[in-house]
């Protein structure tokens, strides 16, 4: 299955970097105004690629009630009809199709920023993990996505 939430629309054709998996890729928007992100539809399904459930996670031991609360309310939200829906990026940070597009981490959600995969002529990046939305500049003509990261 696909991811439920948003719209799935094919990606000109490319495949999937991850060796032996060579899928055609597919761009995942979601929201409004819509975010877009790469999704391998076989690695969405595959269970070394799949999003972990934050309820065990170490950090969330860490936070106070209110925080608690409020991340098990939209959890909530986000289970309509039964289905689980996919309000954020479908794929796990460290898969190399969103690393390819990594920019600076997302402070404010524990996930990263992205260089919105559309390539322009209106630039911008989109957060992995909440609805944030950096528009860049008009005047930018062409954006490289460096290998290096600090």
């Amino acid at each position: 299955p696909l991811p439920v939430g948003g719209e799935v629309k094919q990606w000109s054709g490319r495949t999937c970097p991850i060796e032996g998996c060579n899928f055609e890729l597919c761009l995942y928007s979601v929201g409004a105004p819509p975010r877009t992100f790469p999704l391998c539809p076989n690695c969405f399904n595959s269970p070394d690629w799949r999003l972990e459930d934050d309820d065990e996670d170490e950090s969330s031991n860490k936070k106070d009630a209110a925080d608690k609360e409020d991340e098990h309310k939209e959890r909530q939200i986000k289970k309509m009809t039964g289905k689980s829906l996919t309000l954020e990026c479908p794929l796990p940070d460290e898969h190399p199709l969103i690393d390819d597009l990594y920019v600076s981490p997302d402070p404010d959600s524990d996930g990263i920023f992205i260089l919105d995969p559309h390539f322009g002529p209106k630039w911008r990046l989109v957060a992995t993990r909440d609805a944030t939305i950096i528009h860049l500049p008009k005047s930018i003509d062409k954006l490289t996505v460096l290998d290096e990261k600090e």
